[in-house]
């Protein structure tokens, strides 16, 4: 939380206001992965892809 003030010269008041900065860290999507699609492909949960990386990101960060 960071204040900042301006000293008032007459007729002027001192003024000042509060503001708050909040940092989010970066979400992880997970690292690459890839599969192979044809048009006859049935249909791929996408999610369930991105849940393999990560997994495989998590094992590769235990070392």
């Amino acid at each position: 939380m960071y204040t900042y003030t301006v000293s008032g010269t007459a007729p002027c008041t001192p003024q000042s206001t509060t503001v708050t900065v909040t940092i989010n860290p970066i979400p992880n999507a997970g690292t690459d992965n890839s599969i192979v699609l044809c048009e006859t492909s049935p249909a791929v949960d996408l999610f369930t892809q991105l849940a393999i990386a990560l997994k495989r990101a998590e094992r590769g960060h235990r070392h």
